[in-house]
């Protein structure tokens, strides 16, 4: 496949040029890995990680992270948020100076994290018998080992690993093992800084012109930022490339050296950005042979999902999404039904299910209506209709994982691990959507706890730079900084923004109310705890409201409190795992006189104790014996 003038093209029509090149012309190809290429299996693309040090530098520097854009653009105006990643190298000296802070920082960042499928599909084509003679070299400036740990967890294939200059003689492509040159070095040795890249070291220089002499060069998921990497290509002989330069991107580079070494190139422009579905693509073009199913079942499943849903994306076989004019009907009905009573509302919903049966969207409705109704064995089939619909759908993937979380046992992991399953399948359906990101983060640090704070971190990360207007994320974040980090001014400025937005979401009010409460603000927490008590329709919300209030509010009301609570006790209201102990503690504090109640109640409420153990207390006895 000669590149005699610049072109664009799409996806398609690369794969099918790449698959007559190879299969037909038995040209060899090395691939260029950038970050983007890795965000898919979980670790954060450059811009999110700069912006991530920045945040933190403003905390550090001012005592909270808010407005750490305008801060930072300050200090260096040329700075933007669309425009962080540019910032890598700076942010990250910024904030670790010493090369033993950025080899921690790094570590955990790449940590424990899975391979997707695009690494899945790529260490196919590397290990396939009539490709992998002739695609199995790949550069990067990845500091993970996502692709090594493919090609073994997936494809029982161990690769040649360049990452030090001091093994750059042995960086010698061979047709039976892949070989992978890190560039960059790796997460024991990460060249971070712009001192670091300005110039890759002679031996890796002189490696890589030897790798490329007789291939062609794919790019994927690359900036094209580093300075050596461009100089390195320059300095290759006119004659070196002889298969043509491939760039795979939404946008060309913007820094005018690589964009200019493309042009003189003659590079084709494949204009796509998505690393997976460009693998899927290929996927369906050559039949690649799919990895073993005996290969790690939790790997595969997740696997499995993602070529489902990419396969769809990008027009392979299988189910396909809901069709636009069944929908469009459905809307129609959905919104009918919101304004009917709500004994009327089923009625209306049923009927609609009948008429419109393919309407996934129609079906993640009903099984949300069905679920508020407390028919929850209706609602699950309801939930499973939806996705056989369409597998794909973000909200219903995500309400279903919450619907699971609710009805599960706490004592049970298998429940869990479902949700859990679900939720990162709605991640890889679409890794930038804010509910899908802000869910899983919220589902990591409340349901797997502290061990998982780290990657719950970086999930809310990823979902407020995707939508830093969406109060769902602001208000889930807020409680986060509070609970995980006790970064209580943070939260509280975090929650305020959240009531900007929406002032009417009352599990924001109620959540923020517990926090002013302990945090001294009785005023402003009433108000909050209040309204959400009085005006919200969720009996769960109600009851954490009066529970509040019961702990902080004048001793003269908390009777009617108290008996509030035990008609939603003896109705089996629960908040499972939901953490009341800052109120129970500060309520102590305070001295409040029901204070062992108090403490047996907020056990009840959040599922760890039975309503049984509230007979022991007389004040409960007391209401007891006034509502019979």
């Amino acid at each position: 496949m000669t590149n005699s003038s610049a072109a664009r093209v799409s996806m398609k029509t690369f794969s099918k040029l790449f698959a007559e090149a190879t299969l037909k012309g038995h040209q060899s190809f090395a691939f260029f890995l950038g970050a983007g290429c890795s965000v898919s299996s979980g670790i954060l693309p450059a811009s999110t990680l700069a912006l991530q040090w920045i945040r933190e530098l403003k905390r550090r520097s001012t005592g909270t992270s808010l407005d750490f854009e305008s801060w930072y653009a300050e200090k260096y105006p040329s700075f933007t948020t669309q425009n962080a990643g540019d910032f890598y190298a700076l942010a990250m000296e910024e904030l670790f100076p010493t090369l033993a802070l950025r080899r921690m920082e790094v570590q955990r960042f790449i940590s424990l994290k899975d391979p997707g499928f695009g690494y899945a599909t790529l260490g196919s084509i590397m290990t396939s018998k009539t490709l992998g003679s002739l695609c199995n070299v790949v550069l990067t400036t990845n500091f993970d080992d996502l692709l090594q740990d493919a090609l073994f967890l997936y494809h029982h294939a161990k690769p040649t690993v360049i990452a030090h200059e001091d093994m750059g003689g042995h960086a010698v492509p061979d047709p039976a093992r892949p070989l992978i040159v890190k560039v960059h070095g790796d997460a024991l040795d990460p060249r971070n800084l712009g001192t670091e890249t300005d110039e890759l070291p002679t031996s890796l220089a002189s490696a890589l012109g030897a790798i490329l002499g007789g291939r062609g060069l794919v790019f994927f998921g690359y900036g094209g930022n580093d300075k050596s990497v461009i100089t390195t290509l320059r300095r290759l002989p006119s004659e070196a490339l002889t298969n043509g330069v491939f760039w795979v991107g939404k946008t060309l580079p913007r820094n005018p050296d690589m964009h200019d070494w493309l042009q003189e190139r003659k590079c084709v422009w494949v204009q796509h950005q998505d690393f997976d579905e460009a693998m899927m693509n290929l996927d369906l073009e050559f039949g690649i042979a799919q990895p073993s199913p005996r290969r790690l079942s939790l790997l595969m499943s997740s696997y499995e999902h993602s070529r489902e849903a990419l396969s769809r994306r990008v027009g392979g076989t299988g189910t396909r999404g809901p069709e636009p004019a069944v929908d469009a009907k459905a809307e129609i009905a959905i919104d009918l039904a919101r304004r009917l009573p709500e004994e009327r509302r089923n009625e209306v919903l049923a009927e609609a299910i009948a008429r419109l049966p393919r309407s996934a969207r129609l079906a993640g409705f009903y099984a949300q209506h069905l679920r508020k109704m407390g028919r929850y064995d209706a609602a699950r089939s309801q939930f499973e209709v939806a996705l056989t619909l369409d597998p794909d759908n973000v909200p219903t993937l995500c309400h279903y994982a919450s619907f699971i979380v609710d009805r599960a046992p706490l004592d049970k992991p298998g429940p869990l691990d479902e949700a859990e399953a679900l939720l990162r399948r709605a991640c890889r359906s679409n890794p930038y959507d804010p509910l899908a990101l802000g869910t899983l983060a919220s589902f990591l640090w409340t349901r797997r706890g502290l061990e998982r704070r780290e990657d719950a971190d970086s999930f809310y990360q990823r979902a407020l730079q995707a939508d830093f207007s969406d109060a769902e994320t602001l208000s889930s974040y807020a409680n986060f900084l509070w609970r995980a980090y006790d970064r209580r001014e943070e939260a509280i400025e975090y929650y305020e923004r959240s009531i900007d937005i929406n002032p009417s979401h009352f599990r924001t009010l109620a959540n923020f109310g517990q926090l002013l409460y302990v945090s001294g603000d009785q005023g402003r927490a009433y108000r909050f705890v209040k309204t959400a008590v009085t005006r919200s329709s969720s009996a769960i919300l109600r009851l954490e409201g009066l529970f509040y209030l019961l702990a902080h509010d004048q001793e003269a009301k908390r009777g009617g409190y108290l008996s509030t609570i035990h008609g939603l006790i003896h109705d089996g209201i629960r908040s499972p795992g939901w953490d009341l102990t800052p109120t129970v503690n500060h309520a102590a504090a305070d001295g409040h006189k029901q204070i062992l109640l108090l403490k047996a109640l907020s056990e009840v409420i959040s599922g760890s104790l039975s309503a049984e153990s509230l007979n022991q207390f007389t004040e409960w006895q007391t209401v007891t014996d006034l509502t019979m």
